[in-house]
């Protein structure tokens, strides 16, 4: 067996005394006498076994094992040495795979991990270089007479070793002989080890229908663990952590690591941590599927820093965080998909009292088929700095927060996000929260394309712009019921990104975006300092000063440049039924040439054309100016698509501003449209412009019936009408609308003497949302058709149309029309046909 010295020393003893010598001498001789006693052992060269090696090994020596199998479990039995590969010697990482230890055929199944930790052993005890695999677990007494079996790979229980440069992998733990079982790969027991640089792959905690955590590692209790520069990768488990959980610990920092492919678990198919502190940085989390709940990051009941990590495509949340008080920083989350319930990016569920920040993050692509595709809030939050854009969601494609979740959000950019039903920007259930600097725009829905509001909520707008500022809200606490003293110093202007385009769909990607302004752009400066300025961001996403000029943006970026001019309204109006005028405002102009407007009837501004005869000239001022373009020809009826273009003394040209506005004609609606007579219909005028008479022809005779600007009219005989309506502005300009077969007056034909009250025709829920259970009896066999028409008498679906047998029926209306499309909110009308003539009608109401 070889002695050699581990490391050499060179002594200087010159200029001492005699006596200090002798001293030093006698020190260094018992020193070295140590040292010479800290050998290399090699296995199979001085011992067969590895295990052999420990026993006969003393503290400082090193056990250096040769490329083979070793089928054998080994214990450190609480010693303070180093067993590797040659890699230690050579730092040749080939010798990692080449030597392994295979811990399938264990002497005592009690002890089936591969490695053992349990004696107090220390970071002085290292483990380095080497290939640990087909491990079963320990088998420890959980409570008596119950016991678990944890660590299939290495098993720490009151130890701390360091674990560096090992693959760990193809470890299973089952339960076959107890009732928990922990940590496929690695199990950390009251333990402050040092887990870096490994690869920890296919390690698997099968459990058979119960619930068991830690599929790569399991830590419990711990006091510092470091899990750092590793590949964990292919690991499952039954239940939470199927990459690492975290359960009761100290700090933990997890940093650097590639965590990927992990899955078939409960909760947190990447990282999981319940009552746990961790710092959680710089990761790569990705691509961890088949989970129930926090594809990413699931954690509950502890104190987490989540920052600067990549967390990207999951079959679920990025990062659900339940009661924690939690910091999600400088993260790229995208390409997540909650396809159950909450959240696509990250799901917050706090019931304390402090409040979650989430803070500088890049979130997009993300999708929930339920609520909030960006985020979803159920809890205090203050979401400062973040770009969030193309998300999705049924409700909330950006951000959802509901009761108990008064928000905190200042100077996020949220773009480009969709909602299938309500709120493409945000949707509020039951809160309050305060919004500052934050930009809405781009963002669709069914309903409240930017902003969505319950009946119970009044969130407060300071200094944000808005596409379609407060008038494009939507859901029942907008319109009138939207206290407007809670909507303060907002703008609605576009706002011009330099290169907000990469990529489309599931390639977008907006860490190669320029989300930052062009210098026309109104957003620039307009921000206010004024309110809750203590959560003003220090720096930009970019990493700008925050503050330029003693002003600030609104949205995440802060623009480094003077802006050109601030238009702060671009506004058409409808003069007569072939003309309209135009106004804008500049607040200040800074080395401008003038200004051009552009019209289309579609929203192609490429196939535009100019309305202004030339270039409408730039007063260069600093004070506010108002321009007006007097009149310009329309067609009555159509949707005009206006854009101020804005251009430079040095001849730089770029769009400004834009609107869309119909232009005037005459339109009118009437209720009912069919019914026996004689039939009393109400009509409403709903013409657009300057109207000053009306003139209603009811039968579309040439007769005038009517001057009143919403008549009604009485049809006494049975027939199908044409109403022909003609407006007049003020110029004495005519414009008519002819609606054919509008009103039908018919008397109710029931057929083998079926009364009315015999059909019971009827609906439940009333008013109903989404859908509604329509019922009816019929005396004998009949072909049926239930039809569903709108307000306007427009037939909008026909619900069923087939024979139906004697007796009672029931048929259900989605609130779908016949393309499939929901219909908006109001009063529909339901008829009964029974064999193509009428047998009944009634009506219902759809509220959202």
């Amino acid at each position: 067996m070889e002695r050699q010295k581990h490391y050499k020393n060179v002594y200087y003893l010159s200029n001492m005394g005699e006596n200090m010598k002798k001293k030093i001498l006698f020190i260094l001789l018992i020193i070295q006498f140590s040292i010479l006693y800290c050998i290399d052992i090699y296995v199979p060269q001085n011992y067969s076994t590895c295990q052999e090696a420990i026993n006969a090994s003393s503290d400082g020596d090193r056990i250096i094992i040769s490329p083979g199998i070793y089928f054998e479990n080994i214990n450190f039995n609480g010693k303070a040495i180093t067993i590797s590969s040659l890699f230690l010697t050579t730092q040749d990482s080939t010798y990692i795979e080449q030597t392994v230890i295979d811990g399938s055929s264990p002497t005592n199944p009690d002890y089936g991990s591969v490695v053992t930790f349990e004696s107090g052993e220390d970071s002085t005890s290292v483990i380095i270089g080497l290939t640990i695999r087909n491990g079963s677990g320990n088998l420890y007494v959980f409570s008596a007479p119950d016991y678990m079996r944890c660590g299939g790979g290495i098993s720490c229980v009151d130890s701390s070793p360091k674990i560096e440069n090992n693959i760990i992998q193809n470890n299973i733990v089952n339960d076959e002989d107890c009732i928990f079982i922990r940590g496929g790969g690695i199990y950390l027991k009251n333990s402050s080890s040092i887990i870096k640089k490994n690869i920890i792959e296919n390690n698997d905690l099968p459990g058979y229908g119960n619930m068991y955590p830690g599929g790569g590692i399991y830590t419990r209790g711990t006091c510092y663990i470091l899990i750092e520069d590793n590949l964990i990768r292919n690991n499952s488990c039954t239940g939470h952590g199927a990459g690492i959980c975290i359960a009761s610990s100290g700090l933990t920092r997890i940093s650097n690591n590639i965590i990927r492919e992990n899955g078939d678990c409960y909760r947190g198919g990447g990282i999981s941590e319940l009552n746990g502190n961790s710092i959680i940085e710089n990761n790569i989390i990705e691509q961890n599927n088949n989970v129930s709940d926090g594809g990413g990051i699931w954690c509950q009941d502890g104190n987490q820093v989540i920052r600067n990590n990549v967390i990207r495509d999951h079959n679920d949340t990025g990062i659900t965080s339940q009661h924690s008080e939690i910091e999600i920083i400088e993260n790229t989350i995208y390409n997540n998909n909650n396809s159950s319930w909450w959240g696509g990016g990250i799901y917050i569920w706090n019931s304390s009292s402090e409040y979650s920040i989430i803070k500088s993050n890049l979130i997009f692509n993300n999708s929930s088929n339920n609520f909030g595709g960006g985020i979803m809030c159920s809890g205090l939050s203050r979401i400062i700095n973040n770009l969030i854009c193309n998300n999705s969601s049924n409700k909330g494609g950006a951000l959802l927060t509901t009761s108990n979740s008064d928000c905190i959000i200042i100077n996020n950019t949220v773009c480009n996000n969709f909602a299938e039903q309500r709120g493409g920007g945000v949707y509020f259930e039951e809160n309050n929260s305060i919004f500052v600097n934050n930009i809405f725009w781009g963002n669709s829905a069914s309903i409240g394309n930017q902003i969505y509001l319950d009946e119970d909520s009044q969130p407060a707008f300071y200094y944000c712009n808005i596409e379609g500022d407060f008038y494009d809200f939507g859901g029942p606490g907008s319109g009138a019921n939207y206290n407007l003293n809670y909507f303060v110093n907002n703008i609605s202007s576009i706002p011009f990104f330099i290169e907000p385009s990469q990529g489309i769909g599931v390639n977008y990607d907006a860490s190669n975006t320029d989300w930052t302004f062009l210098p026309v752009t109104q957003s620039i400066n307009s921000g206010g300092l004024d309110t809750l300025a203590l959560y003003i961001p220090e720096y930009d996403l970019n990493g700008n000063s925050r503050i330029f000029g003693n002003n600030i943006d609104i949205g995440a970026y802060e623009t480094q440049v003077e802006p050109f001019s601030s238009v702060s309204s671009f506004t058409a109006y409808n003069n007569y039924f072939d003309l309209m005028s135009l106004e804008f405002i500049t607040l200040f102009e800074t080395n401008l040439s003038g200004f051009n407007i552009y019209h289309n009837t579609t929203s192609s501004f490429l196939t535009s054309s100019l309305i202004n005869n030339s270039i409408i000239p730039a007063t260069n001022t600093t004070e506010e100016h108002i321009y007006s373009l007097d009149e310009f020809d329309v067609e009555p009826g159509t949707t005009n698509f206006l854009w101020l273009e804005v251009i430079t003394l040095s001849g730089e040209s770029l769009l400004s501003s834009f609107i869309s506005k119909k232009s005037a004609c005459a339109d009118f609606i009437a209720e009912p449209t069919w019914g026996q007579p004689p039939l009393l219909v109400e009509f409403t005028d709903i013409s657009i412009g300057e109207i000053m008479s009306w003139e209603w022809d009811f039968e579309n005779d040439g007769i005038i019936d009517s001057y009143e600007q919403n008549p009604s009219f009485i049809y006494n005989n049975e027939g199908t009408y044409s109403v022909y309506f003609t407006a007049i502005d003020s110029l004495e300009n005519e414009h008519t609308i002819l609606k054919e077969n509008f009103i039908t007056v018919q008397f109710v034909s029931v057929e083998n003497n079926m009364s009315l009250n015999s059909l019971q025709l009827s609906n439940y829920p009333n008013p109903f949302n989404p859908s509604t259970t329509i019922s009816f009896s019929i005396p004998v066999s009949s072909n049926i058709q239930i039809l569903i028409y709108n307000i306007k008498g427009q037939k909008v679906r026909t619900v069923t149309n087939e024979s139906y047998e004697r007796g009672n029926h029931s048929v259900i209306w989605n609130g779908n029309d016949d393309s499939g499309k929901t219909v908006s909110s109001g009063i529909y009308s339901y008829k009964l046909n029974i064999n193509g003539k009428t047998g009944a009608l009634k009506k219902c109401l759809l509220l959202k």
